[in-house]
């Protein structure tokens, strides 16, 4: 205990359930693993649904030996407690011709673009479903989930959509097709599990999806429900950031264990902004105390978007010949859509190329933007943005950038990750890519975003620059004026 601070050991003695809110970098694991320590007697669960936060708390509960502690990913403890040792076919998307096949004889006499926005309906409306506090399909309010682009067609349609997306669901109950990882989450859910600890910790709670959160508040035992409120960054995949709902005691990490004072500075300077402008609310929860020993020794180049990141990754390999890099998730992840085609094959389509794929085989170039447009699929949007500005100068520089990449983290001392990619990793050095929206831009846009778009810019940016230790290379325009 003589390591801690006092706003660690006051956590170390909860006794109910609470919730914890950490700022970046202030030895949240740290002190989440001592609270393991504390209660030997105690059986603890550790969750989180990030694979880098279990790594980084399984060692700390090997290193001092606790046996009374176990660490798993939120999937990984609905799929053991669903289908246990047996194998099953996982996927994170339903691949495209499977639900072409079984919606076929429903959509064969639509034309090719309303073919494909039934499908993408039928998916989307399982994966919305499937993270969503709604037990049964046919009580989920879908249309509820779409902006006015998508809404007439899918009203219109809305029949065949949910009557294709329940016959999907009973295959992949009956492991005919392969199975989402949301499902067996759903699944997870609808078991009303009683999970067998004394104390089940929810790590990176913001980030966390209804369904699952709703299966832990259902526990008996005692809760402790832990975060960055101002690090949720997957609202556009349905998750909620639960803290401000859960009316339980509240305790606050607020001091820098990681940063540089002048990286802290321009933390808190944000944090500021942010309750001050998009709160109304002047006081702020802020970083303070004194920098540590520089402890890291790799180097970051973190994006909003993939198509910057590739930009600045091309250029970097031309300016660095010998030096290995390495993108988290793999370099596949960022030129690979979940249809089952790559950017180059989008290049194809710009080039009047045929296609083997079956999904862009239905499209010409100009009807594929329309499709990314009405569907508001980011990723098709980034590929035919990086399509257009490279030509057909990209099919080399992709090889090029395959060639540089390592296939292991220990391999290269210099990333390239977007901010989603990233969470959960320190760097000596961070270089801040100039695709984020600047503080200032997103009060002229209040009145085309919502607030919830706008906190999410915010947390964003307050995301990748916390992940830098000492060193932070960062445009003039995203440091805010107070």
């Amino acid at each position: 205990m003589k390591h801690l601070s006092d706003e660690q050991k006051s956590i170390i003695n909860i006794q109910q359930t609470s919730k914890i809110n950490a700022l970046a970098g202030t030895g949240k694991t740290f002190t989440l693993i001592h609270y393991a320590k504390e209660y030997p007697n105690k059986k603890i669960l550790y969750l989180s649904p990030h694979r880098a936060a279990i790594d980084h708390f399984t060692k700390g509960i090997q290193y001092y030996n606790l046996k009374n502690t176990h660490a798993l990913t939120t999937y990984a403890i609905a799929k053991k407690y669903i289908y246990g040792d047996k194998k099953i076919n996982v996927t994170a998307n339903i691949p495209y011709l499977t639900i072409k096949n079984i919606a076929q004889p429903y959509i064969k006499n639509l034309n090719k673009k309303h073919q494909n926005l039934t499908i993408y309906h039928i998916q989307n409306i399982i994966n919305k479903f499937c993270v969503s506090e709604e037990r049964k399909i046919q009580n989920f309010n879908y249309l509820k989930h779409l902006n006015n682009n998508e809404t007439a067609f899918a009203e219109k349609n809305y029949d065949m959509i949910m009557f294709v997306a329940v016959q999907l669901m009973k295959q992949m109950h009956e492991l005919q097709i392969p199975i989402i990882h949301n499902f067996y989450i759903k699944l997870f859910q609808n078991k009303n599990p009683k999970l067998l600890y004394d104390i089940i910790i929810l790590d990176e709670v913001q980030d966390s999806i209804p369904s699952f959160l709703q299966t832990i508040q259902n526990q008996n035992t005692t809760i402790i429900y832990c975060g960055d409120t101002n690090q949720e960054l997957f609202h556009y995949k349905g998750t909620v950031n639960v803290f401000n709902q859960l009316n339980i005691p509240e305790f606050t990490l607020t001091i820098n264990q990681r940063f540089h004072n002048k990286i802290d500075q321009l933390i808190n300077s944000i944090l500021q902004w942010k309750n001050t402008f998009i709160y109304n609310n002047a006081q702020t929860q802020i970083l303070h105390g004194i920098p540590p020993e520089k402890k890291h020794t790799k180097t970051a180049f973190i994006s909003k978007s993939a198509v910057t990141l590739l930009h600045h990754a091309i250029k970097f390999i031309h300016e660095n010949n010998n030096e290995p890099i390495y993108f988290p998730g793999g370099i596949q992840s960022y030129i690979n859509h979940p249809y089952g085609f790559s950017i180059l094959d989008v290049l194809q389509l710009k080039n009047n190329q045929t296609t083997n794929n079956p999904f862009l085989k239905n499209f010409s170039y100009f009807t594929l933007n329309e499709f990314a447009d009405e569907t508001n699929d980011y990723i098709i949007k980034n590929f035919i943005k990086l399509c257009n500005e490279t030509g057909n100068k990209l099919s080399s520089l992709i090889q090029e950038l395959e060639k540089k990449c390592t296939q292991y983290p220990h391999q290269a001392n210099t990333f390239f990750s977007t901010v989603h990619k990233v969470k959960s990793n320190e760097f000596l050095q961070v270089h801040i890519l100039p695709d984020f929206i600047p503080l200032d831009e997103l009060i002229t846009k209040r009145k085309n975003m919502s607030r919830e778009e706008i906190v999410q810019e915010i947390n964003l940016l307050y995301t990748a620059i916390s992940r830098s230790t000492y060193k932070l290379n960062i445009p003039q325009k995203y440091i805010p004026i107070l």
